[in-house]
């Protein structure tokens, strides 16, 4: 956390000590009277252009090492900036903050959980799609969408702005120059909406950041990612954390364990905990995964016991040796097979065909061997008779 007065400052630096680029960051400013507001990636009007008119708010971007913030700095009339106000239709009367703490929260998530990404290079004249389907359809409810632009050119050359949820320009000469990507999201698709060619995707100047550099890009890396919000990041440890404005000191305690199960092993992971019978025990099909909510695991009627080792019941029979032979004879009888009965048998009374060439020679061979003996023993009989 950093207490910041905007006053008489064009930006300010501060360090995330990453060392990379976050997947994620959020800049919240708290108010004196503890209302909280975040800064945000986008600029939808330059400067007051009128007597009693208001421009208020933090611009953020970030880089591998750092996190730059623009605040509505003083312009042509006397106090027209602030960190945050409401006025002109949007309430009354005109609420209005000149300073506010500044806490910064960044994450870095592992590659499993951002489950898509693309990235285009967009702008005025760039021909690409505005509607980016997505792989999904992804739960809104337990998904973080994000739109980023990441400066390609400029004194901010690879600073990444956040694209906003909503558009309070049209981008007409009254406003004067908007550098912004608007977008929104289903759970199958995310639409990008963005400037014409008078004016930017990525805008700093006029009352934002007074006196610091400017940028005003027509083009901008444009990258969409759907990120699981529901991970548990390694290394952290399975942790309750709170934290509060004043120090920003953490405190954190560990989750307790489960409720111990007799004859049941435990393996917890994160906020849950799986439950299973140890060798030579059986569930009572019970619910073996409960979560831990924050404050409490959930309950369960899961148990083990020890299974019945002789699940199925009989009466003996007791039988004298007469009845027992009789049994013996009637078990043969009933398992024997009459040989006339059996498919073999009946094959050996009948003459299957056969289609095979040799078996057709063997036929002829034996057909003419038997003609042969016969005509020699006729030739036989009829020399004796002559």
């Amino acid at each position: 956390m950093r207490d910041c007065s905007f006053v008489g400052t064009s930006y300010i630096d501060i360090p995330h000590n990453i060392g990379y680029y976050p997947d994620y960051v959020i800049v919240q400013l708290k108010m004196p009277d503890n209302f909280i507001s975040e800064a945000q990636g986008t600029v939808f009007k330059k400067r007051v252009l009128n007597h009693g008119s208001k421009v208020c708010g933090v611009i953020m971007a970030y880089d591998g090492s750092k996190i730059r913030l623009w605040p509505s700095k003083k312009g042509n009339y006397d106090d027209p900036y602030g960190v945050f106000c409401v006025s002109d239709g949007w309430g009354t009367p005109i609420f209005k903050h000149t300073s506010a703490s500044v806490y910064v929260q960044a994450w870095k998530f592992s590659p499993s959980d951002i489950l898509f990404s693309r990235t285009d290079t967009r702008g005025s004249g760039i021909s690409v799609s505005p509607t980016i389907p997505l792989p999904g359809p992804f739960d809104i409810d337990s998904h973080i969408f994000l739109v980023q632009s990441q400066a390609i050119d400029g004194n901010y050359a690879n600073y990444v702005f956040e694209a906003a949820g909503s558009a309070i320009s049209d981008g007409s000469a009254f406003f004067e120059e908007i550098g912004a990507v608007v977008y929104a999201y289903n759970e199958n698709e995310v639409n990008l909406w963005y400037p014409g060619s008078g004016n930017y995707l990525i805008y700093i100047g006029g009352t934002w950041g007074y006196g610091a550099p400017t940028q005003a890009s027509k083009t901008a890396s444009v990258t969409v990612k759907v990120i699981k919000a529901t991970s548990t990041l390694p290394g952290c440890g399975n942790s309750v954390c709170s934290s509060d404005w004043n120090n920003l000191n953490v405190s954190c305690s560990p989750i307790p364990h489960p409720n111990k199960i007799e004859n049941a092993h435990s393996f917890v992971m994160g906020n849950t905990s799986v439950y299973t019978c140890m060798s030579g025990y059986a569930s009572n099909g019970g619910e073996s995964v409960i979560f831990y909510d924050g404050t409490q695991w959930e309950t369960t009627d899961f148990n083990c016991t020890v299974p019945d080792p002789c699940p199925y019941t009989s009466s003996p029979m007791i039988y004298n040796l007469t009845t027992l032979q009789e049994k013996v004879i009637e078990m043969k009888k009933n398992l024997s097979v009459d040989i006339k009965n059996t498919s073999a048998y009946r094959r050996s009374l009948t003459c299957a065909l056969d289609q095979r060439p040799s078996s057709a020679y063997v036929g002829y061979l034996g057909i003419t061997i038997l003609t042969l003996m016969g005509g020699l023993l006729l030739c036989a009989d009829l020399s004796d008779l002559l």
